[in-house]
């Protein structure tokens, strides 16, 4: 694995070629193996081929298979826009991209030696959920029988389950070489769930005529008409200083002498207390002391 690791960082088309597949291969494993597969019962071969990506041929019966799922699906998304929209949309176009997109990125796990064995493919297959009842797996007679009632041939059926299977560990591989910030994933999900609304008026020049130049006259005639709109509210300007006590107490040291200096200077001021009268004795006889003063 790290080997192929590190052949991948030394490819740096590899990787552009993975992300645009790790795009689509999500809209493209929903129906690859099921959808329009009554068109398929003829194989990869039947009709010619359309596109080669290395040794695999992109049958004109795949492509065709394929561009009915992607028209189902614009069809449940656009839903009523769907038929005045469909006209602007090449699903063939978006149906062979799809395809040729897979199909390298398979092509590149082989070349990595990412494809599957033999009993991994069949263990795939035995725990499909389309072949499970009662959580086990329906047998071999019945599988086929379900392969040939939605007109698949077996063969070309295993051999997608082994793309599929391929293409996975491509993406298991991809994933440990490629690092998504956190700001990075929030923009991109702005980007594609943001929507705005948008109101708008059309006025047609024609429907009114500039005669010139206005005066003097007819602009102070407009202001005098339209004083309030001109009006600003009631106003006000302030300036202050913040100034946070306690740090800079922290910040001031006073020596001790200017302590000393400033009780002498203010002693007879500041720092002397005034006459008072002398204590008073209570009933029994016991001198009331007064509480020090503060």
């Amino acid at each position: 694995m790290l080997d192929l690791m590190r052949q991948a960082n030394r490819r740096k088309w590899f990787v552009a070629v993975i992300i645009l597949f790790v795009v689509l291969s999500f809209v493209i494993s929903i129906f690859m193996i099921w959808g329009g597969a009554a068109t398929r019962g003829a194989g990869n071969g039947a009709g010619g081929w359309v596109a080669r990506v290395n040794d695999i041929e992109i049958s004109v019966t795949e492509v065709d298979r394929v561009r009915g799922q992607v028209e189902n699906q614009y069809r449940q998304f656009l839903r009523e826009q769907f038929d005045q929209q469909a006209a602007n949309i090449d699903f063939d176009q978006i149906a062979l991209r799809q395809l040729l997109a897979v199909n390298l990125a398979y092509s590149e796990a082989v070349r990595l030696g990412l494809k599957p064995t033999g009993p991994e493919v069949a263990d795939a297959i035995v725990n499909a959920p389309v072949f499970q009842r009662n959580g086990r797996f329906i047998g071999r007679e019945a599988y086929l029988q379900e392969l040939r009632g939605r007109g698949y041939d077996v063969g070309a059926y295993e051999s997608d389950v082994a793309r599929d299977l391929a293409v996975d560990k491509l993406r298991d591989l991809l994933g440990t070489m490629v690092t998504v910030r956190d700001d990075e994933v929030e923009k991109a999900f702005q980007q594609d769930g943001q929507t705005a609304e948008v109101d708008y008026a059309f006025f047609k020049e024609s429907d009114y005529p500039v005669s010139g130049e206005p005066s003097d006259k007819d602009l102070q005639a407009w202001y005098a008409g339209h004083r309030s709109s001109y009006l600003n509210a009631e106003k006000r300007r302030a300036a202050y200083v913040l100034i946070e006590r306690d740090p800079i107490q922290k910040s001031v040291q006073v020596p001790d002498t200017d302590i000393k200096d400033s009780y002498d200077k203010n002693k007879e001021t500041m720092y002397r207390n005034p006459s008072r009268a002398a204590p008073a004795t209570s009933s029994s006889g016991r001198r009331r002391t007064p509480s020090p003063r503060r």
